[in-house]
C-alpha cells in the first residue's frame, strides 16, 4: 500500500515536469538564452578533460582556448557531474532534457523533504514542490541557463536546519545533515549560500536563547559550520588563489534599481510575460495572512512567514536601490540583481502559505488539497505555455543568433551562423564541440588584467577584438599528457614582429614561448589582459599549463575525504537507526 502511494505520487512529479519540457521535447528544439554559452562551455569543458583524463586547472578547451581560468572558480565539482551526463547522452538536446528533468525533480523532491518535516500531508507537500518546481527561480535554467536554479533547487533542505535551530538541538546525525545541505549549495553557487544563511538566524537565537545547554549547542553548530568549511574547501581554496593574486576583470555592472523584483506588479499580457503570477498571489496572500492572524500564530509560526516574506520584499523596488548603490557600487557587480534575494525566498514563502493557513483555519485537508492542486496546475500551465512561446521564438527563421543567446550583435562573433534557427543543427550532433566553437558569445568573467576594472561595453568590445575575432588564427593542440595547450602561428614577415596572442596569463600560468620561459611579471598585457609576444618569422609556438599549489591540491583532498565520509557515516545513523527502532 505503501508503495502505491509513493509510485503515484512519484508518477505524479514526473508527469508535471513532462508537461513543462514537452514543447522543448515535441518540437526537438533546444532553448539557450543569456546564459546558455557560458555555463555549457564550461561543461563541455569537464566532459573533455573526463574522456581525456587531462584534468587541468585552466579550461583548455572552451572560451576561445585563451587559457582562461573559469570551472575552478564556479562550481568546479557540480560542473564535472554534468560534463559525465553530457558524455553519457552524447548530444546537447539529450542533455538539455536530461538536465532539466533532473533539476525540476530535484526541486520537487527538496521541497517535498521540507514540507513533510513541516507535517503537511503527503497530498499537499507534493502539491508545493509541483508549484516550486514551475516558479522562475527554477525554470530560469529553462530559458537562460541560468545556474543559479540549480542553488535554489537545494533550498528547501534549510528548512529542518531552521527546525533544529528553533529547538536548540543539534545529535550526530543533524549536524551532519546541516554541513552536507549547506554545502551542496555552496558546491552551485557561492553567492546564493551568502544570501541565504541569514534565513537561518533568527532561528539559531530563538533555539539559543531557550536552550538548557547553550555551550553544546554552540559547540554542536561550530561543528557543522567547520564540517561545512571541510566541504567547501574545493570551491573556496579556488577563488582565494585566484582572487588574491590576480587583478580580474569583475562582474558586469548592472543598474540595481531596474533589476528588482515585479513580485508585487505582475503584468501576465501574453506567453511573453516575465510575471510569476502564482508567486504574486502567493506573496499578496502572506503580506495579508501574516497581519490578519497575528495572534493565532505561534512564535515558529511567525518566525517563519515574516523571515520568508523579508526575502521577497527585499529584493523589490520597496528597497531603495539607487541609494544603496552610491554607498556601495560594488554591490552592482556583486549582487547584480535583487531580485536574487526574492527568489531565495520563494521555497519559504511557498512553505509559509500552508502554515499560515492552517494556523487561521484549520486542519482542513480537502480545501488545502483543492487549493493547492488549482495553484499547482496554473503554474504548469503557465510555465509551459511560456516554454513553448520560446521555442516558437527559437523556430523563426527571422530571430537573429545574438537574440536568441540572449545579446546584442556586437557581442558576439558568429563567422557562419545567422540566426539561431540555423544554430539548432549543433543540438543534435555526436560532435559536441560544433555547439562551443562555432559561435563566440563574449563572456569576459576572470581574465586577469594589469589594473581592476568593471566590465562594460567597452570590456566585451575589447574582448571581441582580442579574442573572438582573433583566436581562430591560431592552431590550437591540447597536450593532455601534461594537461597544458600549444598555440602555433606562423609570422610572415622578414622580420621580428611584437604580436598579440589570445591567450591570458594569471600568476601561476607557465609560458613556454619558442622554447624560453616567459617571466611572468615582464609580460605585455592588453587592456582586456591577452599577451603581447615577439614573434619570429617563420613558426612560432607557446606552451600553456599552470601551477597547482599543495595548498589547492590538499584542500581538493580534504574536501573529497570529508563528503565521501560525512556521506558513509549519515548514511550508516540512519540504517542503524531503523533496524534497532
Amino acid at each position: 500500500m505503501l508503495y502505491k502511494k509513493y509510485t503515484k505520487g512519484f508518477l505524479i512529479a514526473l508527469l508535471s515536469v513532462l508537461v513543462i519540457v514537452s514543447p522543448i521535447i515535441l518540437n526537438s528544439t533546444a532553448l539557450l538564452g543569456v546564459d546558455g554559452y557560458f555555463q555549457y562551455s564550461r561543461i563541455y569543458e569537464a566532459a573533455m578533460q573526463i574522456k581525456n583524463l587531462n584534468f587541468s586547472f585552466l579550461n583548455l578547451y572552451s572560451f576561445q582556448q585563451s587559457g582562461r581560468v573559469v570551472n575552478q572558480l564556479y562550481s568546479p565539482l557540480m560542473t564535472y557531474f554534468f560534463g559525465v551526463i553530457l558524455l553519457i547522452t552524447g548530444t546537447w538536446f539529450k542533455f538539455q532534457v536530461v538536465s532539466l528533468f533532473l533539476l525540476h525533480l530535484i526541486a520537487l523532491i527538496s521541497m517535498y523533504y521540507a514540507a513533510k518535516k513541516m507535517k503537511f500531508s503527503n497530498e499537499v507537500s507534493l502539491l508545493l514542490g509541483i508549484i516550486f518546481s514551475a516558479s522562475s527561480a527554477i525554470t530560469g535554467f529553462i530559458f537562460g541557463v541560468t545556474w543559479r536554479s540549480w542553488a535554489f533547487a537545494f533550498l528547501p533542505l534549510l528548512v529542518p536546519i531552521a527546525l533544529y535551530f528553533y529547538e536548540g538541538k543539534l545529535t550526530k546525525k543533524t549536524i551532519i545533515y546541516t554541513s552536507l545541505s549547506i554545502a551542496i549549495i555552496a558546491q552551485f553557487q557561492i553567492l546564493t549560500l551568502v544570501l541565504v544563511l541569514p534565513f537561518l538566524v533568527p532561528f539559531f537565537v530563538r533555539g539559543y536563547f531557550f536552550s538548557k545547554n547553550k555551550l553544546i549547542l554552540l559547540r554542536n553548530v561550530f561543528i557543522a559550520a567547520l564540517l561545512t568549511i571541510m566541504l567547501s574547501l574545493n570551491v573556496i581554496v579556488p577563488m582565494i588563489e585566484v582572487f588574491t593574486n590576480n587583478k580580474l576583470v569583475s562582474p558586469v555592472s548592472m543598474n540595481l534599481a531596474h533589476q528588482a523584483s515585479l513580485i508585487f506588479q505582475p503584468t501576465y499580457l501574453n506567453a511573453n510575460s516575465g510575471a510569476d503570477i502564482v508567486m504574486s498571489i502567493l506573496a499578496f496572500t502572506g503580506l495579508i495572512l501574516i497581519f490578519a492572524g497575528w495572534s493565532r500564530y505561534d512564535t515558529f509560526t511567525k518566525m517563519f512567514g515574516i523571515t520568508a516574506l523579508v526575502y521577497i520584499v527585499i529584493g523589490t523596488g520597496f528597497v531603495p536601490w539607487n541609494n544603496i548603490a552610491s554607498i556601495f557600487p560594488g554591490l552592482s557587480s556583486f549582487l547584480q540583481m535583487p531580485r536574487r534575494i526574492t527568489w531565495i525566498g520563494t521555497p519559504f514563502l511557498i512553505l509559509s502559505i500552508p502554515l499560515l493557513v492552517t494556523k487561521i483555519l484549520g486542519n482542513r485537508e480537502s480545501m488545502n488539497r483543492f487549493l493547492y492542486t488549482a495553484l499547482a496546475i496554473v503554474s504548469v500551465v503557465l510555465i509551459t505555455q511560456k516554454v513553448n512561446s520560446s521555442v516558437d521564438f527559437v523556430q523563426n527563421p527571422k530571430t537573429s543568433i545574438a537574440t536568441g543567446l540572449g545579446t546584442i550583435d556586437k557581442n558576439l562573433n558568429s563567422p557562419t551562423i545567422k540566426t539561431i534557427a540555423a544554430f539548432q543543427s549543433k543540438f543534435h550532433t555526436g560532435d559536441l564541440g560544433a555547439l562551443i566553437n562555432s559561435v563566440d558569445r563574449t563572456t569576459p568573467d576572470y581574465i586577469p588584467v594589469n589594473q581592476k576594472n568593471e566590465t562594460n561595453q567597452k570590456t566585451y568590445d575589447e574582448y571581441l577584438k582580442y579574442v573572438s575575432k582573433n583566436w581562430r588564427n591560431f592552431r590550437h593542440t591540447v597536450n593532455h599528457r601534461d594537461a597544458t595547450m600549444t598555440l602555433t602561428w606562423v609570422n610572415k614577415s622578414n622580420s621580428s614582429k611584437n604580436m598579440n596572442v589570445p591567450v591570458v596569463a594569471y600568476k601561476n600560468t607557465e609560458l613556454l614561448f619558442n622554447g624560453k620561459t616567459v617571466l611572468n611579471n615582464r609580460i605585455n598585457r592588453s587592456v582586456i589582459g591577452t599577451i603581447y609576444l615577439s614573434s619570429k618569422p617563420g613558426v612560432n609556438n607557446l606552451v600553456v599549463g599552470y601551477t597547482v599549489s599543495w595548498f589547492y591540491k590538499s584542500a581538493l583532498l580534504v574536501s573529497l575525504l570529508t563528503g565521501v565520509s560525512l556521506m558513509i557515516v549519515y548514511l550508516y545513523l540512519t540504517v542503524n537507526k531503523r533496524l534497532f527502532r
